[in-house]
């Protein structure tokens, strides 16, 4: 979980005989992908840990990483005990809230050499969130539907407030795949916290059991006027809204506390080292939702 192959780690991970796993972490910005991919290749790398399954959702990440196609083992942020539900839903804004970091998809703060070659690959992309950044180039229009926290350029972060204590003061929270297409922190602490998850409908949130209008609200990647029309309708629907909430915050406090992660992750390495689908429902073993619409 290091993230960086550098300094002694590198010969006793090279020396090691046994089967070799790695977690990529933030590959398109620690060093260049390709750097990264040919010491993974060199150090005799079998298969890697990723945000989610990177081989399947990020383009980027294919086209850089061929070798490992297939063998990414997809592991959940989770949420930590802090988060909880300290308000109860009726009490709360029914309102969307939008909160995290809106970062530019080449950071001033990182070596050029950095993420060039990651930016270069988005040409025609300027950001890193960019849904977040369209939430808040539209926050004016979205404002019966959506309060925003998000930083405004050129901020780019902002750790003022208590991110529990936010999501317990709304219904619905936003959240962003980034352009590499991966679930955040946020997609479990948020329902964890008793707020429901409006995401985009995509393989990199369905492959970690989340369903539109079971435990989780759904619109088309990127599409800011469908996110808006869903968060409506459901402002005017509370008690479908409810039902969504009790089953979503129900399967992620089953499914994605850190021990659950862990146990998953015992699995999936078992899996891979058996040779079969690590990726496969029995592995998963993800605990349907409660509560499923009609």
């Amino acid at each position: 979980f290091n993230g960086t192959l550098s300094g002694d780690l590198d010969r006793k991970i090279k020396n090691f005989a046994g089967m070799k796993i790695w977690h990529v972490n933030d590959y398109f910005w620690n060093e260049p992908g390709s750097i990264i991919n040919q010491k993974l290749l060199n150090y005799g790398i079998d298969y890697l840990m990723g945000y989610s399954s990177h081989d399947k959702h990020c383009s980027y990440f294919q086209k850089t990483f061929p070798r490992y196609l297939g063998k990414v083992i997809p592991v959940a942020f989770g949420f930590s005990a802090r988060c909880e539900e300290q308000s109860a839903f009726e009490e709360r804004k029914n309102k969307a809230i939008a909160l995290g970091s809106v970062n530019p998809l080449r950071p001033l703060q990182y070596a050029l050499h950095n993420y060039r070659e990651s930016a270069d690959f988005f040409p025609d992309e300027t950001w890193f969130h960019k849904f977040r950044r369209m939430l808040v180039l539209n926050k004016e229009s979205l404002s019966d539907a959506l309060d925003s926290m998000l930083p405004e350029f050129p901020q780019i972060k902002d750790f003022s407030y208590d991110i529990v204590a936010k999501f317990n003061e709304y219904r619905m929270f936003v959240t962003c795949e980034s352009l590499f297409l991966f679930p955040s922190a946020k997609a479990y602490e948020g329902p964890a916290c008793g707020s429901v998850q409006i995401c985009a409908d995509h393989p990199c949130n369905h492959e970690f059991g989340f369903r539109d209008g079971v435990n989780a609200i759904m619109y088309p990647l990127f599409d800011v006027a469908a996110m808006a029309e869903r968060i409506r309708y459901y402002q005017n629907h509370p008690e479908q809204l409810q039902k969504i909430k009790h089953a979503g915050t129900a399967f992620v406090k089953r499914n994605y506390s850190h021990q659950a992660v862990a146990a998953r992750i015992a699995r999936q390495v078992e899996a891979a080292w058996s040779g079969q689908d690590f990726r496969g429902p029995e592995v998963l073993q993800l605990a349907a939702p409660e509560v499923v619409l009609s």
